[in-house]
């Protein structure tokens, strides 16, 4: 799971018309949808697996919205 989640989708997902009203009163299903599907990705991520996001803008943000905000839900 963890080498097929893109940028792309993590943004989309952030982004969209069902998560982006909750960002600031989220719920308990949000809250654990989105350890469910991310979790082993942050952990992931948090040791350095995904240095290369980095490398451009779209990626920079991808990384930023799992490793800063996702964790604030889990």
């Amino acid at each position: 799971m963890i080498d097929r989640v893109t940028p792309q989708q993590i943004i989309d997902f952030w982004f969209s018309p069902e998560v982006s009203p909750h960002w600031f009163d989220s719920t308990p299903e949000l809250d654990q949808l989105i350890q469910q599907r991310y979790e082993s990705l942050l952990l992931f991520a948090a040791q350095g697996g995904l240095e290369d996001w980095v490398k451009s803008g779209q990626g920079a943000l991808g990384l930023c919205i799992l490793l800063d905000q996702f964790p604030l839900n889990m």
